[in-house]
């Protein structure tokens, strides 16, 4: 297994290096972070979790959606567009309670969180918790009544 490419320590805006080092081969990678250099948790969990980004950047090709080919499952938390009240085509955040498949595009059924009170007048004016069922999988997440993965940001 011959490495295709090694990145080193890079320096930041602050002119230290960061404690990671990426091997990657055309089917497998590995990532190396000193934590050790991070006495609160916090932060450590912080760069570990930007060393990861980096690293699971390096396997997308420009224009591909890494979220796509994942398999949806029970307890997953992806965004429903909106299709009723007053913010149709608005994402909420729901979680997968049935999966009709095991396809990336397979149909699910959704307990989706509005944007509502308790009496349901106000902003979505929706019940603030919505079922949906047999709910189909819409990639650009802009069809109304569909579901996507959360957006990278």
């Amino acid at each position: 297994m011959a490495t295709i490419e090694q990145r080193p320590r890079r320096p930041t805006h602050t002119g230290h290096a960061e404690p990671y080092l990426y091997d990657r081969t055309e089917t497998e990678a590995s990532l190396r972070v000193d934590l050790t250099r991070y006495p609160d948790p916090d932060e450590a969990a912080d760069r570990l979790l930007t060393a990861c980004d980096e690293l699971a950047g390096m396997f997308v090709r420009p224009g591909e959606n890494p979220m796509s080919e994942q398999i949806p499952s029970i307890g997953r938390v992806v965004h429903y567009v909106l299709n009723e009240g007053r913010n149709i085509g608005d994402h909420r955040p729901a979680q997968i309670v049935r999966v009709w498949g095991v396809k990336p595009d397979s149909l699910v059924n959704l307990q989706v969180l509005t944007d509502s009170n308790p009496e349901g007048n106000s902003n979505d004016c929706l019940p603030q918790v919505l079922w949906k069922t047999s709910v189909s999988f819409d990639p650009t997440g802009e069809r109304p009544q569909t579901w996507h993965w959360p957006e990278r940001v």
